[in-house]
């Protein structure tokens, strides 16, 4: 148990102009305890300070929040659950697949959503270029995943008709930017900040031409 996290997450939503139920409070808190315990068993984050976590897990995951699209959704690389469980749980009428690899991380995730009774989420594991569902989805998410070039390239097969990529960096390199193929536009490039942070936070919107 974490108690600091119960005691400074409705001071830190307020900073950050977040608005959210008890039950969505209690859903976080529950993820983020979550974390801390498997960590021992999966090496799940660097970050376990309980003001750490509910900054830079908790409110980073959900400045995504006014880029989501659509009602099909998909985290790429989720790991600890991150961005995709607590948007998910603020969005609860959208329907959620964090896709992960690691086998481990796979299971920690299906844990998580069992615990917290997350009906709109589902886990997937296997790599990207592996993963093909029948239907594909309005908005492809990730966070710090790879290179802008390789997430549009690696998942523009999961893309649906008017979907978008959302990708969220820490930096962003002009050769990065020119290292994109031509088959992809960026629609918007915002920066974010977190209340009390002194963090460099940047989401960017891609669409694939038709």
């Amino acid at each position: 148990m974490l108690p600091q996290l119960r005691d400074l997450l409705p001071t830190i939503l307020l900073k950050n102009g977040i608005q959210a139920s008890e039950k969505q409070r209690e859903q976080w808190i529950a993820h983020l305890e979550l974390i801390t315990k498997w960590h021992r068993i999966v090496n799940l984050t660097a970050i376990l300070d309980s003001r750490e976590m509910i900054d830079l897990h908790l409110i980073d995951s959900l400045t995504l929040l006014p880029f989501l699209h659509g009602t099909r959704l998909i985290d790429i690389g989720s790991g600890a659950g991150l961005p995709g469980i607590p948007l998910a749980i603020m969005e609860p009428a959208k329907k959620w697949v964090l896709l992960e690899k690691n086998s481990k991380k796979s299971r920690f995730l299906v844990q998580v959503i069992a615990e917290l009774g997350l009906t709109n989420v589902e886990v997937q594991c296997a790599r990207v270029q592996d993963f093909h569902p029948a239907l594909g989805f309005d908005t492809i998410l990730a966070r710090a995943f790879t290179d802008l070039n390789n997430f549009l390239t690696w998942t523009s097969h999961l893309l649906g008709p008017d979907g978008r990529f959302i990708a969220m960096k820490a930096r962003i390199t002009q050769e990065e930017l020119t290292n994109i193929s031509d088959e992809f536009v960026l629609m918007q490039s915002s920066a974010v900040s977190i209340s009390g942070r002194d963090v460099e936070r940047h989401i960017l919107s891609f669409t694939k031409k038709r």
